[in-house]
């Protein structure tokens, strides 16, 4: 699946399902839901090597990328406040611990 697919996908569903802006396992999900909505009947284990092999659904992290660049260009498509305060946080520990490492 090509980025821009995902994009538009993704921006939907960040768009129609609200709980989706603040939970990325919500808007993965959602995006297979999309594409091929029988695959939530069927084993994760079937579901993840089709992230790699044919390229029929984006990888995870690509979806939240996606997710991530849409929320920083769209006040609208952003979490509530207690989850940005969150991922803030994580994002400032992570910060401290790649520096530590040095």
């Amino acid at each position: 699946m090509k980025i821009r697919e995902c994009k538009a996908i993704v921006e939907k569903i960040l768009e129609d399902v609200p709980e989706a802006r603040g939970c990325d396992n919500i808007l993965i999900l959602e995006v297979i839901k999309v594409i091929d909505p029988s695959a939530l009947d069927r084993p994760i284990k079937e579901i993840l090597p089709q992230c790699h092999v044919n390229g029929r659904f984006p990888p995870f992290e690509t979806i939240r990328r996606t997710r991530q660049k849409l929320q920083e260009r769209n006040d609208n498509l952003r979490a509530d406040e207690e989850v940005e305060g969150l991922r803030a946080l994580q994002e400032h520990k992570f910060f401290e611990f790649a520096i530590s490492r040095k």
